[in-house]
């Protein structure tokens, strides 16, 4: 539900799924996976006990996530109920993460470009665990002429 107070003011929160069209000004190059994720680029190498789904399966944790890595995409492909991977991509600067799923943790991270990704998707995670799990309709919404802000509340 929306708000709307004095001076182009307006509050609310996120009322269920829905999509939308760019503006032809605001939209940016788009790239195939395959064009933002080529093995030969440099890409450092790590690991994590966390589990792909839990990023890119919860719609709670998926928000909460897209709230705090803006212009992060997620790709998630599975092969069968224990093998996949995980692709995050950022189109405006190029930069990617890969998470590979195999049966059992640890899962192998590869990340390439200025932004990291994976890291930064994680440390989204984490915060979102730590604040409770709070759910999609947990976030309230402030916009003004000046300024728009996310909070929980």
């Amino acid at each position: 539900a929306r708000t709307v107070g004095p001076e182009g003011t307006a509050n609310g929160g996120i009322v269920g799924p829905a999509s939308f069209m760019w503006l032809r000004a605001q939209r940016i190059p788009r790239y195939t996976i395959n064009q933002i994720v080529r093995p030969d680029d440099a890409a450092a190498v790590s690991s994590t006990d966390l589990h792909p789904w839990r990023v890119a399966g919860d719609l709670h944790a998926a928000t909460a996530i897209g709230l705090q890595v803006p212009g992060c995409q997620k790709f998630y492909c599975t092969q069968d109920s224990n093998t996949g991977t995980l692709y995050l991509v950022d189109q405006r600067s190029r930069s990617w993460a890969t998470l590979h799923l195999t049966t059992e943790p640890p899962y192998e991270v590869h990340q390439s470009g200025h932004r990291k990704l994976w890291d930064d998707v994680e440390t989204a995670y984490r915060w979102w665990v730590d604040a409770g799990k709070p759910t999609v309709d947990a976030w309230r919404f402030t916009i003004t002429p000046s300024e728009h802000r996310v909070e929980l509340g």
